[in-house]
């Protein structure tokens, strides 16, 4: 649980750095002159996103990692049943004494 921890944490501050950041959108704005057909400007503008965009673009990205996330979910819940389980199975069924069953524990941190 505690590489878990680790992991995620340090997942979150390379995803700081490395990711652009979101909140000054470039949007190029085309602006034609008096005649239809002449040469087209382009020019560059800042644009401040809403709450509700980054709740829209939030709600887009959920939609397109629910399947990752459930398996991570159903993972998590797994792993956390199998070491609740695996102590109270090693002292009732297999009568592990404490030292064994510590030593047990210990070597299934690293595997």
């Amino acid at each position: 649980a505690k590489l878990a921890v680790v992991g995620s944490l340090i997942s979150a501050v390379l995803s700081l750095l490395y990711l652009p950041d979101g909140a000054n959108k470039e949007e190029t704005i085309l602006a034609g002159s008096d005649n239809q057909n002449t040469e087209m400007e382009s020019m560059t503008l800042k644009k401040q996103r809403s709450f509700l965009d980054d709740v829209q673009r939030s709600k887009e990205i959920a939609l397109r990692v629910w399947p990752l996330l459930l398996v991570k979910v159903a993972g998590g819940v797994c792993a956390s049943m199998h070491s609740t389980a695996v102590p109270l199975v090693l002292t009732q069924s297999m009568h592990f004494e404490p030292q064994q069953l510590g030593l047990s524990m210990s070597i299934s941190m690293f595997s």
